[in-house]
């Protein structure tokens, strides 16, 4: 198996690494240009949003599809065939000219996109040591953060400088660079052992996963969270762009430079599971997540920063445990349990978006981040949960 500081180590980490840049730089590219879609085309903003959710909403249905062709044909080519076809799609974007199509193309995008975070987790559990899973899933996800925060920069200064469709430009040529590092220097499996699909098989493990009590309260913990943390990102970006601070689309984009505290806190989670079960760094997580959204009520800008910089450790602090603790209680059809843990993940980003802003169109600000809150008590009830499974 793949070892620990071995040159498959490297070119593995590095490549599954890059590939998860280039997906999620081409997932969130267009969320910091919400309020540029809703005056081009002259919607609301909850209509714009569907631009950034459709894709969410794509991957979410879709990951589930990917798994199962990734337990019977392999990991690997599903994940060539997710970045080709994202890049495919994100070229077709360039040549949008309304809400619909956008939407329409977004949402194809997402059901593309989704076939690389289906497997990518699968892979490192089946292919790297014991030693190595959570240390590569911390990069892998810390990778995730990076690409986010550049999709967004890159998205909002480039639509500033060139337009909307610019910035698919760019990451469709990205994209096309990285399909094929991956088709030369990912490893092949080796332990990989193809499965059936048989429908009875299928619904044997989906049906697995779903009735294991420290699986399915995992995925709902993944949903609430990411539903809560990602659209937050959005909601207070276009408040700075109302009076009285009035900020560009450069500079909200410039506010998920946050996640990077996220990044670090992912990369942190592996040296945490050493000497600390998955469920406690959770609830850890969770209490830093929970803080930040309370700084978020005040209307300086500097507390606002402060409490999104808290809102990104607390998430991928806990999504970092939650997506290893997946893979490690996820006795077969591993691609399937992740596909499921990322399903819901991505509905709740899809979901989450309405949900906030409708808070925010009825109510004042303080609402928002209560409301957040509100949802977020359930995800320490999930937790009770874990920790008297575990006990039993």
């Amino acid at each position: 198996m793949i070892k620990i500081k071995t040159r498959d180590y490297f070119l593995a980490t590095l490549v599954l690494s890059l590939s998860s840049f280039l997906v999620f730089s081409n997932l969130y590219v267009v969320q910091p240009l919400l309020s540029l879609f809703a005056e081009r085309y002259a919607v609301s903003l909850n209509a714009a949003n569907w631009i950034f959710a459709a894709a969410s909403l794509g991957m979410s249905l879709f990951l589930i599809p990917w798994a199962l062709l990734a337990d019977r044909y392999g990991r690997r080519l599903v994940m060539l065939l997710s970045l080709g076809l994202s890049a495919l799609f994100s070229l077709s974007l360039v040549f949008s000219d309304s809400v619909a199509v956008w939407i329409g193309l977004r949402f194809l995008q997402g059901m593309a996109l989704a076939g690389l975070p289906a497997v990518a987790i699968a892979y490192i559990s089946e292919e790297f040591e014991t030693d190595a899973v959570i240390p590569a899933v911390g990069i892998y996800i810390a990778a995730n953060s990076i690409g986010g925060i550049s999709g967004r920069i890159l998205g909002g200064a480039l639509a500033d400088w060139f337009g909307l469709n610019a910035p698919m430009l760019f990451t469709a040529l990205l994209t096309f660079a990285g399909a094929l590092l991956t088709y030369f220097y990912l490893p092949r499996e080796r332990y990989f052992k193809p499965q059936l699909l048989a429908f009875r098989t299928i619904l044997a493990n989906l049906c697995g996963h779903i009735k294991n009590p420290l699986l399915w309260r995992t995925f709902l913990i993944s949903g609430i969270c990411f539903g809560m943390f990602i659209n937050m990102f959005s909601v207070v970006g276009l408040r700075l762009q109302q009076a009285p601070w009035l900020f560009s689309t450069i500079q909200v984009s410039l506010l998920f430079l946050c996640y990077l505290s996220g990044t670090f806190a992912a990369s942190m989670a592996g040296r945490f599971s050493r000497r600390f079960n998955a469920p406690r760094g959770m609830l850890i997580g969770w209490l830093i997540l929970m803080f930040g959204m309370l700084l978020l009520v005040s209307d300086s800008v500097l507390i606002l920063i402060a409490g999104l910089l808290l809102c990104s450790i607390g998430f991928f602090f806990t999504h970092a445990l939650a997506s290893a603790w997946v893979g490690k209680n996820a006795t077969h059809a591993r691609a399937l349990a992740s596909a499921l843990y990322l399903s819901s993940y991505y509905l709740g980003a899809s979901v989450g978006g309405e949900y906030l802003l409708t808070v925010w169109q009825h109510f004042t600000w303080i609402w928002v981040p209560l409301a957040a809150m509100l949802l977020l008590l359930l995800v320490l009830w999930l937790l009770f949960g874990i920790f008297k499974q575990l006990r039993r």
